[in-house]
């Protein structure tokens, strides 16, 4: 996805960006591999089903905002009803999916781009502080 890696190299130097994935644990590795390769060497978590749990999970971890992003929107409901605090981006950049699907009624942004995604993060990360 054009802009992706410099979005989230800009976003970096202010948070700690994770990759929740939907992999099998064996594709894991080629996964990392594959978005290293792509100038997006972050750590990657494979996850099965609904992500809700991880990202709460995750987010018991820190004390920092939680932004998730992601295409599906029964992802974003899960993430919703597990931990409401987390800013949610309903971020499609196929526009065919976009068409199909339209924004998440439980998303707080909607971005088909790198550019509108990145300057929501930075408003909520200034916004809490970071």
């Amino acid at each position: 996805m054009p802009g992706a890696a410099a979005a989230l190299a800009a976003l970096s130097g202010r948070a700690q960006v994770v990759v929740l994935t939907n992999v099998p644990s064996a594709d894991k590795e080629t996964r990392a591999r594959n978005l290293a390769a792509h100038g997006m060497d972050y750590p990657v978590i494979a996850n099965k089903g609904l992500k809700g749990g991880a990202v709460k999970r995750l987010a018991e971890l820190v004390e920092a905002p939680v932004i998730f992003l992601d295409d599906i929107p029964h992802n974003i409901a899960s993430v919703a009803a597990a931990h409401a605090p987390t800013h949610r981006v309903h971020f499609i950049a196929d526009p065919r999916l976009a068409k199909l699907l339209g924004p998440s009624e439980h998303s707080h942004f909607h971005a088909t781009d790198w550019t509108d995604a990145r300057r929501f993060i930075e408003e909520r990360l200034a916004e809490d502080g970071f």
